[in-house]
């Protein structure tokens, strides 16, 4: 027996599959690489694959630098391949009879090495024994799996669970006194229909910002109508002052103390969790992510739709992708290269990109299908300045400041197409809108004084003040949400998971969750208990805070010993100016004891 025979079956069909593909490359029969619609005319920007995908070659093969070694004629494995065969020549007159039985894939392998002046005799013999013998493996594994899909009972699959891990704190937070964790189940029998969902996730917007908070150097008008015709949030946080964090409270209802990407770090949503979108496919829902992902580095296990997402569009983390002109972005897996965008200082902006691509999943949607899409977005700070109109009422503006107003208003605008979009296909009736920002401005920045987006709330560089925290929250849902409404009930990121899943009546969420369903904060009925909400960093030290009614304690970077907190009162003083810490002894011990 050969010791082709003897090897793995996936490392015997990539091989073959190699050794192909250099034929093929030889012969220059390799086909080139397909470019994606031109723009043309058409308003799309062009798109071509990096790589051409191919359906019949497993997954693993299908992704750069995953090739596999070839066979080599020393294989140490076993002994040398065969290069010669008494039976060659009864091969050579059985090889017209036995291709027509062949599968489809190495029959095409075998006509192209006959098409090919390369090789001798002997050469093509030892080939086509491999091709046959691959031949045979496929026949077997097909006949293999038709019988054990036969055989397949259903009710003995194992039912995916969520593994649990113990809270990672100083503080020895265990259960939140008083809170009432999400169940994962509707919290009261509801009449309205369950919605489609669109989520808008800016970046790096503060309250300030907007003219519905009180912001005054930009006009935003779009939303502004969206705050009108929906409810406003007062003390609504992120998950993280990091965006990739905040969005995975946001996935997973769970908040930092849970959290894989601390400190920042780039690393992926484990599978075994059970995500927000995860729980809407299951119940019917068609979803979509686009735009910054942030979860994981350029892998196919790290992707979005491995974690519920039936279509998306965006970039991960990698640095020629995290410009505002990527070079290459990612189209349901495949990577897909921008030409316009080869010196990343120009061409096709992201955040353009990502609104089309949105516009156009709203295109596909029917009323008899609700979805769920999350618009990921970053607003383009440097990029800003290809928007900027050149008002002459900033004319004494910096470039810096001209160019983030830019953006916002660029940001307003595209909020208005997507309502007005809903509103041309009859979907807006039936779609709760949700607008806010993964994460606060940060104010090394040396912006967020002039345009006053904290509010005046405190914020430092790598802190948990609510500065850091605090961002923009609407939600408008006409018919259902009152207009003109707001909620000053604290919320985070990490509600939302419970509260979709509550609004949709999806029940396959996770016990135990961090967040609470917001459904009656959103109905203005009796809003459901808040116990403690906890965030935790580890950038620049292990930095705490958690908040407790009118009450928040604050660990800042580098201190380390129980006592050494800090405790404001944010009723009276909500912009954190004075530690009362020393005062209130006893309150300080009940959230170290908690």
């Amino acid at each position: 027996m050969h010791t082709f025979r003897k090897l793995p079956v996936a490392f015997r069909l990539l091989s073959v599959l190699l050794v192909v593909a250099g034929l093929a490359a030889l012969n220059g029969c390799r086909k080139p690489v397909a470019s994606g619609p031109s723009a043309a005319g058409s308003g799309q920007p062009v798109m071509e694959p990096v790589l051409e995908p191919a359906s019949d070659i497993p997954p693993a093969a299908n992704q750069a630098g995953d090739a596999r070694p070839v066979p080599r004629e020393d294989d140490p494995a076993g002994q040398p391949i065969e290069t010669v065969d008494r039976a060659a020549e009864s091969d050579q007159q059985n090889a017209t009879s036995s291709r027509q039985n062949q599968n489809p894939l190495t029959r095409g392998f075998g006509d192209l090495l006959d098409s090919s002046p390369i090789f001798d005799s002997p050469d093509q013999q030892s080939l086509r024994r491999s091709l046959s013998d691959a031949d045979r493996t496929l026949t077997e594994i097909k006949d293999e799996n038709i019988t054990a899909l036969r055989n397949l009972d259903l009710n003995e699959l194992p039912q995916r669970t969520v593994k649990s891990r113990p809270r990672a704190s100083s503080f020895h937070v265990r259960d939140k006194p008083g809170a009432k964790l999400s169940t994962g189940e509707p919290s009261t029998p509801t009449r309205t229909p369950a919605p489609n969902l669109l989520f808008i996730v800016a970046s790096g917007v503060g309250p300030g910002d907007l003219g519905c908070y009180g912001g005054e150097r930009v006009k935003t008008p779009n939303l502004d109508d969206l705050a009108m015709s929906g409810m406003r949030f007062t003390q609504a946080n992120a998950g993280d002052p990091n965006g990739d964090v905040s969005r995975w409270c946001w996935l997973t209802g769970w908040d930092t103390s849970r959290a894989y990407p601390r400190g920042g770090t780039s690393l992926p949503l484990p599978a075994e969790h059970i995500t927000l979108p995860e729980t809407l496919w299951q119940a019917g829902y068609a979803t979509a992510f686009i735009g910054q992902w942030g979860l994981g580095e350029d892998r196919r296990e790290t992707m979005p739709h491995l974690h519920g997402f039936d279509q998306w569009l965006g970039v991960m983390t990698t640095e020629s992708q995290m410009n505002h002109f990527p070079e290459t972005v990612y189209s349901d897996g495949v990577l897909m290269r921008l030409p316009a965008n080869l010196d990343q200082k120009a061409g096709q902006l992201d955040h353009d990109l990502y609104v089309q691509e949105a516009l156009a999943f709203l295109d596909q949607r029917t009323p008899e299908k609700r979805f769920l899409a999350m618009l990921s977005l970053s607003i383009p700070m440097h990029a800003g300045r290809a928007f900027d109109t050149k008002d002459p009422a900033r004319a004494d503006w910096t470039p810096e400041q001209r160019a983030r107003a830019a953006a916002l208003e660029r940001l307003d605008a595209d909020v208005g197409r997507l309502i007005q979009r809903l509103n041309d296909l009859d979907l807006r009736r039936n779609t709760l809108v949700i607008f806010t920002s993964s994460h606060a401005p940060q104010p090394a920045s040396g912006l967020t004084d002039f345009f006053n987006t904290n509010l005046g709330s405190r914020a430092e560089p790598n802190a948990l003040y609510e500065g850091n925290l605090r961002v923009p929250m609407i939600a408008s849902w006409p018919g259902v949400i009152a207009p003109q409404s707001f909620a000053a009930f604290a919320t985070t990121m990490c509600d939302w998971s419970p509260t979709v899943a509550d609004l949709a009546g999806a029940s396959n969420l996770p016990r135990g969750l961090d967040g609470v369903s917001l459904k009656p904060v959103l109905l203005e009925q009796t809003p459901p208990e808040r116990g403690m909400l906890y965030w935790e960093m580890r950038r620049d030290g292990f930095t705490q805070a958690v908040r407790r009614g009118r009450w928040k304690v604050v660990r800042p970077a580098g201190k380390l010993q129980r006592e050494a907190v800090e405790l404001y009162d944010l009723e009276m003083d909500p912009r954190e100016t004075r530690d009362v810490a020393d005062e209130n002894p006893q309150v300080v011990a009940e959230f170290i004891r908690s």
